[in-house]
């Protein structure tokens, strides 16, 4: 007799806490589908017009060709190689010593869409991050991995008609991508 009180009590006790972690997965597992799905709405735009035809200040994918500006060209690290847009790291192998920093390099560019160009600004307040570098270099005991110009990216952002300017230009960029929005 005494096993199945023991037995019971222990189901007793389990169940509001199986009921809590099923239903905590339940809501994270919303909130990630409703991310997802927001994410999903994200147009991917590879033309200027397709571009302009969106409402000012709605977060786009734009899909182009970083293009050789004056400002790329000034923004390029020597220590960095031909690397416009990278990542720091330390090489393979190479511990990381106490306090070291392994910045992520993202100036302004200019990127060539199929019937013109846009200004890229990166957002000052949120964190970039960039993935799929289509290039490596290694310097030292330091690895930068990235994108030079000429390299086809997607960018995220959002858009903006660009004061007194002919080019348009995405603001607030957080993430840049060596490959398309069906890859993310």
């Amino acid at each position: 007799m005494r096993k199945i009180n023991w037995l019971t009590g222990a189901l007793i006790l389990t169940m509001p806490i199986s009921l809590i972690f099923f239903l905590g997965s339940q809501m994270a597992y919303g909130q990630v589908q409703r991310r997802y799905e927001t994410y999903a709405a994200v147009p991917q735009i590879s033309s200027v017009a397709a571009l302009q035809a969106q409402p000012v200040g709605e977060t786009v994918l734009l899909r182009g060709a970083i293009a050789p500006s004056a400002t790329s060209t000034d923004s390029a690290s020597a220590s960095a190689g031909p690397l416009l847009i990278y990542q720091e790291r330390p090489r393979d192998g190479r511990e990381v010593r106490y306090l070291e920093e392994f910045p992520l390099v993202l100036p302004p560019f200019t990127l060539h869409l199929s019937d013109g160009d846009v200004n890229i600004q990166p957002s000052a307040e949120n964190a970039a991050a960039i993935s799929h570098e289509l290039h490596s270099t290694a310097i030292d005991d330091r690895e930068f991995t990235g994108f030079q110009v000429g390299d086809v990216v997607t960018v995220q952002g959002k858009w903006q008609l660009a004061d007194g300017q002919a080019i348009p230009q995405l603001v607030e960029v957080t993430g840049v991508s060596g490959t398309d929005e069906a890859a993310l």
